[in-house]
């Protein structure tokens, strides 16, 4: 809900409030329009658990975007890695950064368990990726 407070932000989202308040903007367009507004207004951005989609990337390979930096383009993504799947070797044109929440994966020689984390650097390359268990990670890393 809007306040007296808030009424600094309501010039920046005049054409999303004009839209919203038309007569012509059915129900379900009308929500959607005030869910972009409350989360431009909201301090935080939450995802639950049991909110998001998860795409496959690979075979056994699920990504679920947390976060995307709409300036920077740095996202926060969880990834869910099925026993025996694997990311095969690839270049790292930017920082990677990635903490293992569940589970453990093998990077080449390495084999890292919950807790660990593990920042890539930028032109480095990265060994196979492999999690002979199944592993969920938290990744940030900067999207092309």
């Amino acid at each position: 809900m809007l306040t007296m407070t808030s009424h600094s932000h309501i010039a920046a989202l005049d054409p999303a409030l004009q839209e919203a308040r038309a007569p012509a903007v059915d129900a379900s367009r009308r929500a959607a329009i005030w869910e972009v507004v409350q989360s431009r207004l909201s301090a935080q951005h939450i995802v639950r658990a049991h909110e998001g989609e998860w795409r496959c990337l690979l075979p056994g390979v699920e990504i679920k975007r947390l976060y995307l930096d709409p300036t920077t383009h740095i996202e926060t993504s969880l990834w869910r890695i099925q026993a025996g799947a694997y990311v095969p070797p690839h270049p790292h044109s930017h920082d990677e950064e990635c903490l293992v929440l569940e589970g453990s994966i093998v990077d080449g020689d390495n084999c890292f368990d919950a807790g660990d984390y593990v920042l890539a650097r930028a032109g480095s390359m990265h060994a196979r990726l492999s999690s002979p268990q199944g592993a969920l990670l938290l990744i940030r890393s900067q999207v092309h």
